[in-house]
């Protein structure tokens, strides 16, 4: 669990943030300097830096997600079992919600920050159950 929360806190912003962040910059550079080589210039950038690193980030997403769910599956934390409805997997309910309102500006706003509304889902929660623990 310690490995997958090293690895989401090490590959989510440094890894997969960032080079988004500097796939916008690059395509509006790409595109001020020759509009007919975007697609083929990004596409490289997004190819050896930004799936790469997606696909390290979910690894370790997964390894937090899957012991999360069986912690509190198998009784192993202090949480009745069904507290593992607060999860981050929360968000992909979410963006599936926002997306049978249609491809909306709002909608998309909103489906964007799917991991947000799963972080704020679970620790609301979490935080919400954990008063009668002391």
């Amino acid at each position: 669990y310690r490995a997958g929360i090293i690895g989401c806190l090490a590959f989510g912003g440094c890894g997969v943030h960032d080079p988004c962040c500097a796939a916008a910059w690059l395509l509006k550079r790409f595109y001020t300097a020759n509009p007919d080589a975007v697609y083929g210039e990004l596409l490289g950038w997004v190819m050896w830096f930004l799936i790469p690193a997606t696909v390290i980030f979910l690894v370790f997403f997964l390894i937090v997600m899957i012991t999360q769910w069986k912690a509190f599956s198998g009784g192993y934390t202090p949480y009745p079992r069904w507290c593992r409805i607060f999860s981050i997997l929360f968000g992909f309910v979410w963006l599936a919600v926002m997306k049978l309102f249609g491809d909306h500006a709002l909608t998309n706003a909103l489906a964007a920050g799917w991991i947000s509304a799963a972080n704020l889902w679970m620790m609301t929660g979490l935080l919400y159950m954990s008063r009668g623990m002391e």
